[in-house]
């Protein structure tokens, strides 16, 4: 569906009543090209980290948008499945809203990841982890575009698993969160918690790259250290049906606050 979105202005809290000055948006383009991907080790990113506000500028009385949920977990913690029952359950009560998912597989980068992950290449787990955030920043338009239109947006894994499964391997966490900074911050994050024995027990477990025990602990441990005021912890090992209801009252209450105009912000710039 193709939207007209309204201009968007960036400025830095606190807001005063003057508009922004035109330079804002040409220094948040820059700062953004600076994030987009280079393939040199040692990368750093000369970010300030202070909180960023979008505001929405449009015809509407006010600034309603969708809401930006993501869901977070150990692999096969039950997030794809989740994910379909949200978005169900949300259709049924007449909300714009779709089931996005990362790395998206169908990009030209998306696809590089995807060979890379059902192990049939290799590369640098430097290089893999630039990868997985370029993918997400291929989508950072369209999805503030979607959320100004007033689509809710689900997604299946985001910035937080990329830290995650990165800094699991080793990477400083730091720098790994570098290359995320300025993509849009979640609404909500639901993270489905289960114990990385559990999650071995369940179905098609070890298919993929990172399907290992050893490892889905030290990725757990990972998790712990980004958890931030967005995150509900969700019990994933509860019947199916049980944390699908805990999650649709989670997620109903974030979808009311952003129709009432909740400000967009950037991820980690704070």
């Amino acid at each position: 569906m193709n939207c007209r979105i309204g201009e968007i202005s960036l400025y830095h809290q606190p807001a005063t009543a003057s508009a922004a000055p035109a330079s804002t948006n040409r220094n948040f383009a820059t700062a953004a090209g600076r994030q987009t991907i280079s393939f040199r080790y040692n990368l750093k990113f000369p970010f300030k980290c202070s909180s960023r506000q979008i505001h929405m500028e449009n015809n509407h009385s006010s600034d309603s948008r969708g809401a930006l949920i993501v869901l977070e977990g150990l692999d096969r913690c039950g997030k794809t499945s989740q994910s379909s029952r949200l978005l169900q359950y949300l259709e049924g009560l007449g909300h714009a809203v779709e089931s996005w998912r990362f790395p998206d597989r169908t990009t030209s980068v998306g696809q590089m990841i995807s060979s890379y992950l059902a192990n049939k290449s290799h590369l640098d787990d430097h290089t893999i982890h630039l990868l997985f955030s370029a993918n997400r920043w291929e989508k950072r338009s369209l999805m503030e575009s979607k959320l100004k239109s007033g689509t809710t947006l689900i997604i299946d894994r985001y910035s937080y698993s990329g830290v995650a499964f990165s800094s699991a391997k080793g990477l400083d966490m730091k720098w790994c969160k570098s290359p995320e900074m300025g993509l849009l911050a979640p609404d909500l994050v639901l993270y489905l918690d289960i114990s990385p024995e559990k999650a071995a027990e369940r179905g098609g477990y070890g298919e993929e790259r990172y399907e290992q025990l050893e490892f889905q602990k030290k990725v757990a441990q990972s998790y712990k250290m980004l958890s931030d005021a967005s995150w509900k912890i969700i019990d994933a090992t509860l019947p199916i049906e049980d944390v699908e209801k805990q999650l649709t009252e989670t997620v109903l209450d974030c979808v009311a606050t952003c129709r009432k105009g909740k400000p967009l912000l950037e991820l980690w710039l704070s």
